[in-house]
């Protein structure tokens, strides 16, 4: 069977990175400079085969690489890449007739977004520049780029050394060390390891991949991989897997139990054997398909075993939904460098946030000093401006460089109208046909209307900015405690605190306007504030609001107002503090309204240091349009960047249902189950971690679930530290996994971070989405603060299941398996029935007791199998066949019992389907007691109905039938079902080898006849056509006679060969499942003889706490009789109490040590009849061996008698004049 089917975003992943065939690409020519020096070099450029370094290599055969993870940009042109500034650089770069920024190529590079490296590059050609520029651009930001698994990382290290090294250059071990170990006793600890071979050249020439990892696993060793091949074998000694039990360790460790098993068929052993030969790297042991320990280990660390589906990290969500149906990546004050009072600014911002997929961007828009322009600034602080040209040329040119879904321009618009309507003609100039300007046809802006999808807004860019804004003027409805909102309606000020857009948030002194309205002169502003009242409202429209459709921001009153609004293009901006009281007060509301229309939530104005939120909180309200500092890599932005990285970065999420559908409600700050989702539980271990740091370092890894509320576990889960190790930590220690209960897993998120213990400083951390999780072992390869990879990684064991809390085990084992719940809840069914039954006799006569206990015949018809047991006087020593087990047969099976091993078919199938339904695996056999039980001999006697009702309680756990067990165990079934099949194989194949033979034989002995006939026709022709030569006519049918009978001889010969050697393959078939078949059913009857002692302690404890109960209530019925006499004085009636209390606790003393004789007693008889039963099944094993054998004997010499007397020349001659032959012709 192939391997189970690649959805069409894997094998986008899983294509191969690759370099464009282009002349150029193999030894380009270049200049590399550097800003601010006069330093020129001539250099060629290439990238490895592997697509994972870019390198330059100078005069000298010197080489440097850059990683490609980290590149964040390639620009070439006029005002895009840097060109050179210094006269005497621009000289020494002038080669080539076209103009120098025309070839020119800048690879922005770093490991923030504010601290970026930038390298140059000038061509000779312009196609050139234009090729490396888009060719790195899209190596860079492929999916196998920033997505890696620990192979792949190795091959980094790998690569680099290559590169950084001459090909003809021999290196030594030592040298490769330097690569894993900076720390001087690390490095000679390793030295000491590999002492042999410590100053053994390598030439780099030859030195492939296979041989470093082979040395890799000398210099880093892995004692925990170690460890589970060799639980994976059994044993030290056993040095490969075979595709069996590869297959059953992808089934049973690697698999997710939540998948589907018909979309997500179980792996076969074609399946072990395809990752066999693709990770094996010895050809002895991939011929043979086994997997060596190596080849398990490449695969532990190759992309096929990633921790999450590679699917995700491409775009495969469905994008017609909706936009209020989706998460929107967003930014807040995208322009700023640092903090939010006083620091730098730079459109750079703008390349970097697009670049990362953020798809709401924010341009704060103040006029200048003079009022001519606009500026991009933080308001009333003292950060530097930028001009809003230069912001807006650089969002033009990224909006849609990583991703084509709409980019939204949020305006925080502080202009007066004109300036507003050049900032409406600036949009239209830089964005063209992209600008969305007015409303889609299919999407009117109407009340009921939802908003358009993101794919059919694919490539345009929508303004969020106010609709038709108030003006400054004299208003009837102006009063002393009154405002006027874009409604035109009146608002009390003190509801300006729900006014939750950022322009309203911060007003204006200077121009008292709100975005898109028309300002006043100066003489009308003076007036109104004489007056002391707000002025006349008139509804005007700028060049800018046109822009404005979908993304309107209005003022919020209240879920129920908006609800009744239903306008699905009016959207809210909510600072975090009025967005958390909304979410604390009404979260299940804030969720539909969010189900309708979009909310905007920005940061507190108190976060001067530029920090951020857990967007989390807001996600779990379903506010799409979260904006974090971009420019802050703290916890808030890593969540972020790690949840938007998914769904190929497209700065778009789709929401959970339950945010999504109008009839289903979510609150997030539940505990129990939600809405049809079923919840998650996750297990995880840590187990090591891998080139962590170069240094000897001490390090704790944490792990911590993020999600809607009640997913979000507050309690802190980290590891003991490791004590001075950064390249192989050992963390399980103390072998105790987390533990998460996850209420929502669609919108859950699993983050491990490795931190230094010393100074807790972020080593490199990992978010993971739980629905795409895969169980088992797994490496996770770490990322920086800004999502780049790095080399760490985790090692980590997971199990991921569905959540059952304890009181719906029942009602999930009866879903996952029905047959097997009924069965046990009819087996529950009647022990309860036989418990109220003896409670209801427990005041009758021993002997009515006796007759109500007394063994009765099954009902016929009732479809349940009767109950089985095996007769006292069978197992005791006084009476019985002990040789013969004869279970009781129903009247639809067979009488006769045939034993499941016979020389052609080991299991007989009429008793296979005599049972519709199967026991399950260690399920205990409890029935009615069984006859003759009472002439047990124990040591205490049933003396009163509640010892004669424990009695029959404990009679009620029996031992098993054998026979039932070879029918109704699930192994024994599977391990016939197998032999039938294998037997019916290799009957197929005798008939087809037989069938070959028999037409092979046939054309031998009409070749040998063609012969005898050719040689008659030319003795005839010698003789002149006489026949009567005599002597010669009779010794050629001599001959001819002697040849035909050795033919037949030969052909008897082979064919009794090729039928030996199919009883021979059927005895040794027969043999091998005949030894699986009776090892599992002894391993079942030893199952079986624990859990009935495990039942026969529950039956006890059940006894005991029984009489205890019935002893407490006559003890209570007697001390309240005490307290009605009255002929007793206090002291009298303490003693009376006192004694009674006493004789209670005396009887229950002594009855509980009854009940435990009772109980061990009957555990002996159990234990006695399972040895019995043991001892029988080897006698019977012993017994069906040599019946085989002796069938296999008995039809081998049939087969020698017929071939001797087959053989025989009477034989061969009858034969020969059956077939019409020689005699008639001679």
């Amino acid at each position: 069977m192939p391997l189970p089917a690649v959805t069409v975003h894997e094998k986008r992943f899983h294509q191969e990175l690759q370099l464009s065939q282009s002349p150029t690409v193999s030894g380009c020519k270049a200049i590399k400079w550097e800003e601010g020096t006069s330093y020129v070099a001539s250099v060629t450029i290439g990238v490895d085969p592997n697509c994972l370094f870019f390198y330059w290599t100078d005069q000298h055969r010197k080489s440097e690489c850059l990683d490609l993870a980290v590149v964040r940009d390639t620009r070439t042109g006029d005002k895009k890449a840097h060109t050179p500034r210094d006269k005497t650089l621009s000289q020494l770069c002038l080669i080539g007739e076209e103009p120098t920024p025309e070839r020119c190529m800048t690879i922005v590079c770093g490991n923030s977004y504010v601290d970026l490296r930038f390298i140059s590059f000038i061509f000779t050609k312009r196609s050139d520049a234009q090729f490396w520029t888009n060719e790195l651009f899209q190596l860079a930001y492929n999916y196998k780029t920033q997505n890696i698994s620990l192979e792949r990382t190795l091959l980094k290290t790998y690569t680099k050394l290559k590169i950084t090294s001459a090909s003809e250059v021999r290196i030594t071990v030592k040298d490769i060390i330097q690569y894993f170990y900076t720390d001087k006793d690390d490095r000679r600890r390793c030295e000491r390891t590999l002492e042999s071979h410590k100053n053994d050249p390598i030439l780099l020439e030859k030195f492939q991949f296979k041989d470093f990892l082979r040395l890799y696993s000398q210099i880093v060793p892995r004692p925990d991989l170690e460890s589970i091949f060799i639980s994976l074998t059994g044993s030290k000694s056993v040095k490969f897997l075979t595709a069996e039990q590869m297959r059953d360790f992808l089934n049973r460790t690697q698999r997710d139990p939540r998948l589907n098993e018909i979309l997500h068929p179980y792996a076969t052993t074609e399946t072990a054997r395809v990752l066999i030969d693709k990770y094996e790297p010895h050809e002895s042991s991939r011929s043979e398909g086994r997997l060596s320990q190596d080849g398990f280990i490449r695969f532990l660390l190759s992309d096929a075993n990633s921790v999450v589906s590679p699917s995700c990290f491409t775009l495969h969500q469905d994008m017609s939904h909706p936009l209020s149906h989706y998460f929107i990546n967003s930014s807040h004050n995208t322009y700023l460098l640092g903090a939010q009072i006083k620091g730098k600014s730079s459109s750079e911002m703008y390349r970097q946030a697009l670049l990362t997929g953020c798809r709401c961007v924010e341009l704060d828009c103040w006029p200048e000093e003079d009022g001519k322009d606009i500026l991009i600034t933080h308001g009333r602080t003292f950060t530097e401006p930028i001009a809003i040209k230069d912001a807006l040329e650089a969002i033009s040119d990224y909006a849609f460089k990583t991703s084509d879904y709409p980019l939204i321009l949020s305006l925080e618009n502080r202009c007066p109208a004109k300036l507003q309507d050049k900032l409406g003609r600036y949009l239209k100039r830089y964005f063209g046909p992209a600008l969305l300007d007015q409303a889609l046809s299919s999407h009117p802006l109407e009340t009921g209307v939802a908003l358009p999808s993101p794919e059919a807004l694919k490539n345009c860019v929508l303004v969020k900015n106010k609709k038709r804004a108030p003006t400054v003027g004299a208003s009837p409805l102006s009063g002393p405690n009154h405002q006027i909102d874009p409604t035109g309606e009146g608002i009390p000020e003190d509801a300006l605190a729900n006014d939750n857009s950022d322009t309203d948030d911060e007003s204006d002194d200077t121009y008292p306007v709100e975005a898109g309205g028309l300002a006043v002169s100066q003489e009308a502003t003076a007036a109104a504030k004489q007056t002391g009242r707000p002025p006349v409202v008139q509804m005007v429209e700028t060049e800018l609001s046109r822009l404005v459709n979908y993304v309107q921001p209005t003022r919020f009153d209240s879920f129920e107002a908006a609800k009744k609004r239903d306008r699905a293009y009016e959207c809210v901006s909510l600072v975090e503090d009025h967005a958390n009281v909304y979410l604390k007060k009404d979260p299940v509301h804030f969720i539909d309204f969010n189900k309708r229309q979009m909310t905007r939530v920005y940061p507190n104005a108190t976060r001067v240091k530029s920090t951020n939120f857990l967007p989390f909180f807001f996600w779990s309200a379903g506010c799409q349009m979260v904006a974090l500092n971009v420019q802050t890599a703290d916890l808030g932005m890593q969540l972020n960047t790690g949840v938007f990285e998914i769904n190929g970065r497209s700065g778009y999420l789709t929401k959970p249902e339950l945010m999504r559908q109008k009839n289903r409600t979510l609150d997030p700050f539940t505990e129990s189950n939600l809405d049809g989702v079923v919840p998650a539980s996750i297990s995880i271990r840590i187990i090591t971690g891998l080139m962590l740091s170069l240094k000897r370092i001490s390090t704790f890894v944490e792990v911590d679930i993020y999600g809607i509320f009640a997913d979000i576990n507050k309690k802190n889960h980290r590891t003991r530290a490791c004590q001075n190790n950064g390249q192989n930590p050992q963390y399980d220690q103390t072998n105790q996994p987390f533990t998460f209960r996850v209420m929502l897993p669609e919108m859950a998120y699993l983050r491990i971070s490795v931190r230094e213990e010393r100074t807790s400083r972020l080593i490199g951390h990992c978010l993971l989405p739980v629905s795409q999780f895969r169980p088992g072992y797994r490496h996770v390869v770490l990322r920086n603060e800004i999502g780049q990879t790095l080399p760490a990684t985790v090692f980590i064991f997971t199990d991921v299941k569905d959540y059952v809390p304890n009181y719906q085990i029942d009602l999930a084992n009866a879903l996952e398996n029905p047959i097997r719940h009924q069965n046990e809840h009819d087996r529950k069914e009647k022990m309860d029935q036989l418990i109220n039954l003896t409670n209801d006799l427990e005041d009758q006569d021993p002997e009515v007791i006796e007759q109500a206990m007394a063994p009765k015949d099954p009902l016929p018809g009732n479809g349940a199998p009767p109950q089985l047991a095996i007769s006292n006087g069978e197992m005791n020593g006084n009476g019985g066949n002990h040789s013969e087990l004869t279970p009781p047969v129903r009247n639809d099976t067979p009488e006769k019992i045939v034993h499941p091993l016979s020389a052609c078919l080991v299991v007989d199938r009429a008793h296979r389907e005599s049972t519709s339904t199967a026991t399950p695996s260690g399920t205990p056999y409890i029935g009615k007691p069984r006859s003759g039980s009472g002439n047990l001999t124990t040591q205490v006697q049933p003396e009163n109905p509640d010892d004669l009702a424990a009695h029959q309680r404990l009679q009620a756990v029996h031992a098993p039938v054998v026979e039932e067990l070879k029918r109704q165990t699930k192994a024994i079934q599977k391990t016939c079902s197998q032999q039938d099949k294998d037997l019916q194989k290799l009957r197929s194949k005798y008939e087809k080898n037989i069938k070959r033979l028999e037409m092979s034989h046939a054309k031998e002995r009409e070749r040998v006849i063609l012969v005898h006939d050719k040689s008659r026709t030319e003795q005839e022709k010698r003789g002149g056509g006489r026949t009567t030569g005599g002597g010669d006519a009779d010794g050629m049918v001599k001959l001819q006679e002697g040849q035909w009978w050795e033919l037949l001889k030969r052909q008897a010969e082979a064919a009794t060969a090729l039928r030996m050697e199919y009883y021979r393959k059927e005895l040794d078939l027969n043999l091998t499942y005949h030894e699986t078949f009776y090892r599992q059913l002894e391993a079942e009857l030893n199952l079986q003889q624990l859990v009935m002692n495990e039942q026969l302690k529950s039956v006890n404890t059940f006894n005991v706490e029984e009489i205890k109960k019935k002893l407490s209530q006559q003890a209570s019925k007697e001390l309240a009789e005490l307290k009605t006499r009255k002929d007793l004085d206090k002291s009298q009636l303490e003693q009376r109490r006192d004694d009674v209390t006493q004789k209670n606790i005396r009887q229950g003393v002594s009855i509980a040590k009854k009940y435990e004789i009772l109980y061990e007693d009957r555990r002996k008889i159990l234990t006695e009849e399972i040895e019995m039963l043991l001892q029988k099944v080897k006698r019977e094993k012993s017994q069906v061996e040599l019946d085989l054998r002796e069938k296999f004997d008995a039809k081998r010499s049939v087969l020698e008698d017929e071939l001797k007397k087959n053989s025989s020349p009477h034989a061969a001659t009858a034969v020969r004049t059956s077939n019409g032959e020689l005699n008639s012709r001679f």
